[in-house]
């Protein structure tokens, strides 16, 4: 019999400086419905999230916003943490999170000084 499958989207190149993630509760991660989230490289931060959506047409919809350089580079990383960069206020701050099973001990914020290094303490 025949079976009806998402129509695909035009293929998706990943911008400068990012890496694009593809979601569906479909099973079908580049056909219609489903979701490419772009994400700046380590080094690197977008002032607004990029989501993009696969339209009924086979054209992905949305708006991809430019990964720019942060000043202080990518900023280091606790063994079994992630770090996420963000734009506040004209400063480049990382907050950090632990893995499952793990937990944050001492500072969870560090902000990118104008000397181009990390504070590490705030």
């Amino acid at each position: 019999l025949p079976s009806c499958a998402p129509k695909p989207c035009d293929f998706l190149e990943a911008p400068d400086n990012s890496l694009i993630n593809f979601m569906s509760r479909s099973g079908y991660d580049q056909g219609y419905g489903s979701e490419a989230h772009v994400q700046c490289r380590p080094g690197y931060v977008s002032l607004q999230p990029s989501i993009l959506t696969c339209g009924a047409e086979g054209k992905w919809e949305g708006e991809i916003h430019p990964c720019v350089d942060i000043p202080c580079g990518a900023p280091p990383l606790p063994e079994n943490g992630n770090a996420v960069v963000s734009i506040k206020s004209d400063d480049y701050i990382a907050e950090y999170t632990c893995v499952t099973g793990y937990r944050i001990e001492g500072i969870r914020d560090i902000k990118c000084q104008t000397n181009s290094q990390w504070q590490l303490g705030m």
